[in-house]
């Protein structure tokens, strides 16, 4: 049977195949690190490795030191002859920051992955993970806050209609800790407007939402947006500051409808003896 010969490299003192083999399983190659590599990058380190820098012997470089930053690898290498050293990244740096990490925070950014999705997916993988700060820091020096604040800002002007809907979501059941109220367009249902506030800013869960909602519409007004009416769940509190801002109240339909099918039980059911006199066997598909 016919093998091929693997030549040995003459500088570097090794099969050129050794890494590049079938997977065995075995426990050196079962935890390795993943890295991202640039080709450019690559390119330099695989010319850099046999050129001759004043060592009278061939070098033989080895990895001093390995150190993964985020998604990107810096190595350290050292010629044992003439113990001189260089230092290489698989990636370059654009505004202080590994490019090959920049890009992924972009990608995983417009992939609509969330950052504890990526960093799980990033941590299984092996392929290195930036924390929240690291993003936070690319979003704010390479302007994408602003950028996704004015095109939010333009969507919500050409969502908005003449009335709007608000309605307060909890973290809980009972005394939630955070408390959100969005504002929605009415016939779009897309946000125009939103307010959080925590436990620490509102202690009271049961009046958060009267706070919020107090927040949430002079954000949308300060727009320029011409908002003429404010549906919400009823609350009374409400209905008076809206009608304070010079709006018609109005009461939303899912808060006025959620309980007719309930009611509608007391007359489409119940015992024999109360049958066409509390409810009726003719509305009884009703149910």
């Amino acid at each position: 049977m016919f093998r091929p010969q693997i030549a040995e490299h003459p500088i570097l003192g090794m099969k050129i195949l050794d890494s590049a083999g079938i997977y065995t399983g075995d426990e050196d190659a079962s935890d390795q690190d993943l890295l991202v590599v640039e080709r450019k990058t690559f390119k330099s380190l695989c010319s850099g490795l046999v050129q001759q820098y004043g060592c009278l012997s061939n070098p033989s470089w080895t990895i001093a030191s390995f150190i993964k930053k985020g998604h990107v690898a810096r190595v350290q290498f050292v010629c044992p002859h003439c113990k001189q050293s260089r230092v290489w990244a698989s990636c370059r740096v654009l505004s202080g920051h590994y490019l090959a990490n920049q890009k992924l925070v972009h990608a995983v950014t417009c992939a609509g992955m969330l950052p504890c999705q990526y960093m799980n997916f990033a941590l299984f993988a092996g392929v290195g993970v930036v924390k929240q700060k690291y993003i936070s820091s690319v979003y704010l020096n390479q302007f994408y806050q602003q950028v996704v604040a004015d095109v939010a800002e333009e969507s919500m002007k050409a969502a908005v209609e003449r009335w709007v809907i608000t309605d307060a979501r909890h973290d809980s059941t009972s005394n939630a800790y955070h408390s959100t109220v969005p504002c929605l367009a009415g016939s779009t249902h897309r946000i125009v407007g939103i307010s959080t506030l925590s436990r620490q800013q509102h202690r009271v869960a049961q009046t958060r939402e009267v706070a919020c909602t107090k927040i949430v519409l002079p954000q949308v007004i300060a727009r320029g947006l011409n908002i003429t009416e404010v549906a919400h769940d009823y609350q009374a509190t409400i209905k008076l500051y809206v009608r304070q801002l010079g709006m018609v109240n109005s009461y939303d339909t899912w808060h006025g409808t959620k309980n007719v099918a309930k009611q509608l039980r007391h007359i489409c059911a119940g015992t024999v003896r109360t049958r066409d006199r509390t409810w009726f066997t003719e509305l009884s598909d009703k149910g």
